[in-house]
């Protein structure tokens, strides 16, 4: 893809930060980095790994310098220098500037992190262990986060489509309101979002939703 003359990829100048985010995959009984599946499998228990791997993962990896953030049967959330990627994937970690779409629908170049070497894969910030006796399935880095919006509208988009309208429609879908006509308001009752991601939208803060510091989990 060239937008102007441009190229998709080119060099970066920047810095390596001195810590960097990332994900470890613990190898299970199938693999999500080029299995004999070419499909991902309905039940995610065929990518669960073995407690007693994940064990022995967790100690390979906080020996190289890698902090563990959290832990799932899938793998495990880390950071370290650059150098501990290097060390356990025998590659290089480089940053490069990648054109993509970023704020207000505009396209620029967007810094992001990936390793290099010559058994490495070539999708942008995946890795392969060089070692087979680490029982590591693949290495992901953190891609950069953009928002998509300067100024997002406290009303959802208008959709030909059927849909929820939130909250109302889900207020009847779960006959809340008799609750609500009863005097129960739900004060005092957390509610949990499982999500891909989180934003202090303002079609919360239009409605008055007190929304709590999100916690960050492991798939």
């Amino acid at each position: 893809m060239v937008r102007l003359g441009l190229p998709l990829q080119t060099v970066s100048d920047n810095p390596m930060p001195p810590v960097v985010m990332g994900y470890v995959s613990v190898r299970g009984p199938e693999s999500v980095f080029g299995g004999k599946s070419k499909t991902l499998l309905k039940s995610p228990k065929a990518y669960h790994a073995k407690k007693a791997d994940r064990d022995s993962v967790r100690r390979d990896l906080e020996k190289n310098g890698f902090s563990i953030l959290a832990e799932s049967a899938l793998g495990m959330s880390v950071a370290a220098p650059a150098g501990a990627y290097e060390e356990i994937t025998g590659g290089q970690l480089k940053a490069i500037e990648q054109l993509m779409y970023s704020e207000a629908g505009c396209s620029e170049y967007i810094t992001h992190l990936d390793i290099v070497g010559e058994s490495q894969p070539a999708a942008i910030g995946v890795g392969a262990v060089k070692s087979k006796s680490l029982k590591i399935d693949g290495v992901v880095l953190e891609r950069p986060r953009i928002y998509h919006a300067i100024f997002p509208s406290p009303m959802p988009p208008n959709s030909p489509k059927f849909h929820l309208r939130v909250p109302d429609d889900v207020e009847v879908a779960l006959n809340a309101v008799a609750a609500h006509q009863q005097g129960q308001r739900g004060a005092g009752v957390l509610v949990a979002m499982p999500d891909s991601g989180w934003f202090r939208h303002p079609f919360f803060t239009a409605r008055g939703y007190n929304i709590n510091t999100p916690i960050t989990v492991v798939p």
